[in-house]
């Protein structure tokens, strides 16, 4: 059964209000920290350089990764990627629930960068390399944004 413009609207606007939320705890994030930036202790026992490597990499493996299984996820076949969903006892149609799953999945793969930064941060990095994983992270936040057209061409291929 093909969704109904409400059910679609709605799914889309779920999608953007996640998507704002997450944006928006990385846009808070340097605000938020920059006042802590003089009370974290550095510890000089860490490779900081090194696991800066190891956090730039993982990104850019991650943002790949995110990208093939948000395109896997997408050209699945409804019905046989949710097979509970062909009980019935879920109103909403798979498609809209393939998509939203998608959507959440890859935002927080690249909402992940940001902790990366994080974690550097706290282990006495800068604050610019702070900053930098925050600026990777919303550009993948923005490179994944949930949008009308994919959602449409989701639907067409699907139904």
């Amino acid at each position: 059964m093909a969704p109904t413009n409400e059910e679609i609207n709605k799914t889309l606007k779920i999608s953007i209000m996640i998507w704002i939320a997450m944006l928006s705890s990385l846009l808070i994030a340097p605000f938020v920290f920059y006042f802590f930036k003089d009370k974290i202790q550095v510890r000089t026992d860490i490779p900081i350089e090194l696991l800066r490597t190891v956090f730039y990499a993982l990104s850019v493996m991650e943002f790949v990764i995110a990208y093939f299984l948000r395109r896997f996820v997408l050209k699945a076949n409804s019905e046989k990627y949710n097979p509970v969903l062909q009980i019935g006892k879920n109103p909403n149609s798979p498609v809209l629930i393939k998509y939203t799953k998608a959507v959440i999945v890859s935002l927080g793969i690249v909402e992940c960068f940001g902790i990366y930064g994080f974690i550097l941060f706290l282990l006495g990095d800068s604050f610019i390399i702070f900053c930098s994983f925050i600026a990777i992270s919303i550009a993948g936040m923005l490179f994944f944004r949930p949008n009308q057209k994919e959602l449409e061409s989701v639907l067409k291929q699907d139904l």
